[in-house]
């Protein structure tokens, strides 16, 4: 697995348009008639992105004949779906990095703690109590702002 360029990420994420971001739809036309296409928006409702001209589009169509000629709808499921993992990943992704941070910051207070050298008649036993004490609160704090606990 190749490691994450978190420092790439963060200067995408600085020169990005402002969060929020979410997905929405829209009407379009194709040879086969109306569909749903979507499209990401800003937090002003301004288009930044949409699947109308995608390669990758998969128009669903559960159209039936009714009453009154056609009745249903179709749309671009794999847009839908790409539109809406955009969208949250843009408006998760400072507090993604910043657990991130946080972890690696756990990690490696815990570390430095676990290698420090310890001698049968360790003097030091009280320090070592409240160091310990103080990192599984800091790792429990990490873990819990990263879901895991």
């Amino acid at each position: 697995m190749t490691p994450l360029d978190l420092e790439k990420l963060r200067k995408l994420e600085a020169k990005a348009t402002r969060a929020p971001w979410e997905a929405d739809d829209f009407d379009c036309e194709d040879g086969y008639g109306a569909y749903r296409a979507y499209h990401v928006v800003d937090a002003k409702g301004q288009a930044l992105l949409d699947t109308s001209n995608s390669s990758v589009q998969i128009v669903h169509d559960d159209r039936g004949e009714g009453p009154d000629g056609p009745e249903g709808s179709r749309w671009d499921e794999t847009g839908r779906q790409d539109t809406a993992f955009i969208a949250e990943m843009r408006n998760a992704t400072p507090k993604l990095l910043a657990t991130v941070d946080e972890l690696r910051d756990a990690l490696a207070d815990a570390y430095r703690f676990i290698s420090q050298p310890r001698t049968m008649w360790n003097d030091k036993a009280e320090y070592d109590t409240r160091n310990y004490n103080a990192l599984t609160a800091k790792l429990r704090a990490a873990l819990a702002n990263a879901g895991g606990l």
